[in-house]
């Protein structure tokens, strides 16, 4: 085991090399210096000779440093004081490591070895399990299929779950009941699972029964791509299983030519289950008609949800009913949905800061136009499919307050544009992303580089906020996404290839291009091309 000096983000990582496959452990070490409380353990070294007197007084200086690591308010504290006291980095550390274990199912180096340290298993927080195939015939053998159930069960504290599969290997990895139908049961043994995610690509009813054994979740993803059209009541009779959720995210969205002819049917789930604490709610799914009536009743029982986003195919929904979702804030769904949803007027307006889904119709317009919905307070505008230019200006016009704007870079016609799609974004005052149309082109391609400083420069002088936009290309395989980030040093404008992070700003790697920036120097260019509207 070895500590990696590489720091991504706000966390410590530590790796540990099992069976050939790579086991990450985490901690959150956002603050480096200690804590004021305990100032005094730097002036007594006494504890230090102490500690190699005898075995009887390292226990007790041992013991000291357990009751000074459990009164800790803050858990990045603990790490602070480790770096000071060697003997708590080797003993009372290593108990306390929030562990974070990324394999596939198939490492038996890896459960062996969590069976083998009980006390390190206890300590595993977060499991992101990789389903593949592998043609080994050890796997074959009954005790070596039990192996990543007994390791299961030694995980304690286990809280959240991640099964999921690589585009190389969808279709061949099988299903979860293949796989986990003996460390599912396991986990919920365990009785503190909060979160599961679920990326597979295929999920039929077995699997949804067998998910039924995991209840009090708080926070549940799942993305399938082909779920068999006959799971709908498997899958709501594991939705009924965890009354308390959260967050609830449901991307089934099948193949177009299967979902017209097979949608789900979730009726009866959205018609009889409440769910107290659902604050999130994210559904993609071909359901019936009957279910997207079912799904307006569903909302209209559930006022306290704050982000709503709607995905259910070819079906309208109904209008909801009068003062339904009053704390909204996040809405994502197309146009007719947003209809739906804002059919009545409500008084106060809902709190409104982030939409998207949606393209420019008169529809739109009209009710984001209107006086009952405040579109001064929105800010964050993502994967909208407005394809032209005059589209862009109708977006200050409704949205003067836009600081993040995200195009559906597959919807929108823009991207053809650059230049004059720059010059239209000084109309935005407070833009800080623009996302979905990369603005810089490839360093690689001829003339590239007299390009991009041109419009480096065009974009420090047209939108001052500006600080993240999307690099020239991006990878699919890549974990962390990359962009390009602005930044300014008086009269120095650099951009910056950069990598997004779950949590906090992004991870600069390098730098790509500076430019000397004038901000009294004017552009030469006809007024005449921002009045004109391109389709």
């Amino acid at each position: 085991m070895y500590l990696s000096g590489r720091e991504v983000g706000a966390y410590l990582w530590i790796t540990s090399n099992l069976g050939g496959d790579t086991i990450f452990f985490s901690f959150n070490c956002q603050q480096l210096l200690a804590p004021p409380s305990l100032s005094t353990l730097l002036l007594r070294k006494p504890y230090k000779s102490l500690m190699h007197s005898s075995s009887t007084k390292a226990l007790r200086i041992l013991e000291i440093f357990e009751l000074v690591a459990l009164s800790l308010e803050d858990r990045r504290d603990l790490l602070s004081l480790t770096l000071l006291v060697p003997s708590l980095c080797h003993k009372v550390f290593a108990r306390r490591l929030d562990r974070r274990v990324e394999t596939d199912q198939t490492n038996v180096r890896a459960w062996d070895y969590f069976m083998k340290y009980p006390d390190r298993a206890e300590m595993v927080r977060t499991l992101l399990l990789e389903l593949i195939e592998k043609a080994s015939e050890a796997l074959e053998e009954p005790h070596k299929n039990n192996a990543l159930a007994e390791a299961v069960n030694g995980m304690k504290r286990l809280e959240r779950l991640k099964v999921w599969e690589k585009a190389d290997q969808r279709n061949a990895a099988g299903s979860i009941g293949r796989h986990l139908s003996e460390a599912i049961p396991k986990i919920h043994g365990l009785g503190s699972l909060r979160n599961l995610e679920v990326d597979l690509q295929k999920l039929n009813g077995d699997d949804f029964c067998l998910l039924s054994n995991l209840t009090g979740l708080v926070d549940l993803n799942m993305t399938s791509q082909s779920v068999h059209h006959g799971a709908g009541s498997d899958l709501a009779k594991f939705l009924c299983g965890n009354l308390n959720l959260v967050r609830l995210r449901l991307d089934l969205t099948a193949p177009r030519a299967f979902a017209l002819s097979f949608p789900l049917e979730l009726g009866e789930f959205f018609r009889s289950v409440t769910l107290c604490c659902l604050l999130e709610l994210s559904i993609s799914i071909e359901m019936t008609s009957g279910s997207v009536r079912d799904l307006a009743l569903f909302l209209e029982r559930h006022p306290k949800i704050i982000s709503l986003s709607l995905e259910t195919g070819i079906r309208t929904l109904p209008n909801l009913a009068k003062g339904s979702l009053p704390d909204l804030r996040e809405l994502t769904c197309s146009e007719s949905g947003i209809s739906s949803i804002f059919h009545y007027p409500m008084e106060p307006s809902r709190p409104l800061t982030k939409i998207g889904g949606f393209g420019c119709t008169p529809i739109i317009r009209e009710l984001f136009g209107s006086a009952f919905i405040d579109s001064e307070k929105i800010g964050e505008i993502t994967y909208v499919s407005w394809g032209c230019l005059s589209d862009l200006w109708c977006l200050v016009g409704i949205f003067p307050n836009i600081t993040t704007l995200v195009f559906n870079p597959a919807m929108s016609a823009l991207a053809t544009r650059k230049d004059r799609c720059i010059g239209t974004l000084r109309y935005f005052q407070h833009l800080r992303r623009f996302r979905g149309i990369a603005l810089f082109e490839n360093p690689n391609e001829d003339d590239a580089e007299y390009i991009n400083k041109s419009r480096l420069s065009d974009l420090a002088r047209i939108v001052p906020p500006m600080q993240e936009i999307d690099i020239w290309h991006t990878s699919e395989n890549e974990k962390l996404k990359r962009l390009i980030v602005l930044s300014r040093d008086g009269d120095i404008v650099t951009a910056s290839i950069a990598h997004e992070r779950a949590t906090g700003p992004p991870y600069i790697e390098q730098c790509f291009l500076q430019r000397c920036h004038d901000p009294n120097k004017k552009k030469d260019e006809e007024e005449g091309d921002d009045s004109e509207g391109e389709e």
